[in-house]
């Protein structure tokens, strides 16, 4: 493992922090081309371009970063701003509170052939999430997007990363791997999260939260942000157990 210490201000270009960040990674050779591993501050992969590890790895980081933001923004898109531009505009459905909205929400965890009344009507499951990956927003909308995403503080997280509800570090979810301590099937938990206090509302900065896979996926849209802390509790204990 190589270690290697950057400026948190040439990852984040917003950030006015003058300290270091710690980078643990790896170079690996396959087919002739070079590529940075990286375990620390997250999992991330790229080629080397360059003989400056620093400037690669710069470079590396700023890219992950980028992308987390693209997803985050993604799902918001269609969570929120679809449904309220789309719908309200065209299938004319008045979505008169919240509960209404998470209602609506919860058709991403309907079967197909389902169907939800909206007004007095009957819309096909099917047919309003076809419908929605057609939509494309306006320059407009995602400039009020943006206003809801906290892209800054979203990349102070991902730097920082200890999860906010069972308290482990990237250092121990790292070490948990390498002793095979780790039994999920699914490709992910080898990086922090991000998490929303409260799922129905946006990514603002009183808001969202550094988190692991495990704590992120149980917590769900089912417990609030005080209810999971205390379960949270149970996990640090497994953790804590494992890395004995």
């Amino acid at each position: 493992m190589n270690k290697i210490y950057i400026k948190i201000s040439d990852i984040i270009n917003e950030s006015k922090k003058d300290e270091k960040l710690k980078i643990i990674y790896e170079i690996y050779e396959d087919e002739n081309e070079k590529w940075y591993v990286i375990y620390y501050p997250f999992n991330a992969k790229c080629k080397k371009l360059d003989n400056d590890d620093e400037k690669n790895l710069i470079r590396c980081l700023k890219n992950k970063l980028s992308q987390k933001i693209s997803s985050i923004k993604s799902r918001y898109k269609k969570d929120k701003f679809i449904i309220f531009k789309y719908y309200l505009k065209n299938k004319k459905i008045v979505l008169k509170s919240e509960e209404m909205w998470k209602k609506f929400i919860k058709l991403k965890h309907k079967y197909d052939f389902e169907t939800i009344k909206l007004n007095g009507r009957e819309y096909s499951v099917k047919e309003i999430w076809q419908d929605l990956d057609k939509y494309n927003l306006s320059s407009k909308d995602n400039e009020e997007i943006d206003k809801e995403i906290d892209k800054e503080k979203i990349k102070e997280l991902l730097i920082n990363p200890v999860c906010e509800y069972c308290g482990i570090t990237q250092d121990e979810v790292n070490e948990l791997f390498n002793k095979n301590k780790i039994y999920t099937k699914r490709n992910r938990g080898y990086s922090m999260e991000i998490d929303k206090k409260e799922p129905f509302k946006g990514y603002t900065k009183d808001n969202i939260v550094s988190c692991c896979y495990w704590c992120n996926n149980a917590k769900s849209d089912e417990f609030s942000y005080k209810e999971f802390k205390e379960i949270a509790k149970s996990i640090r204990k497994i953790w804590e157990k494992r890395l004995k």
